[in-house]
């Protein structure tokens, strides 16, 4: 699996995307109008790729009742977040509704 992340240019207000190569990802890390997120490895239920600060939303039917909407925030550098269900549940009841920058 390639690691991939993207960047929030808290300047411009715009997503970077797929930043794959070592030294593009450097120039972002070292300038602090980026905030830079890693792709968790996980995708949601439509396919799209789940990466830091993505917002997910809870199929309530599967769940049986309407959660709040949850941000992916790691918690260390496995990659892991505190969610609720299993990673299992990610990819079949879980949808990405946008971003916490955006």
């Amino acid at each position: 699996m390639k690691i991939e992340f993207r960047a929030w240019d808290t300047h411009l207000k715009v997503m970077h995307h797929d930043i794959q190569h070592l030294d593009t990802l450097n120039e972002y890390i070292s300038k602090d109008k980026y905030i830079v997120m890693q792709n968790t490895g996980l995708v949601d239920r439509k396919g799209n790729q789940i990466y830091e600060g993505d917002i997910l939303d809870f199929d309530e039917n599967e769940w049986g009742d309407q959660f709040e909407p949850e941000i992916v925030e790691i918690q260390n550098i496995t990659g892991q977040w505190n969610y609720c269900g299993t990673l299992n549940d990610v990819s079949k009841w879980r949808t990405v509704i946008g971003n916490k920058y955006e």
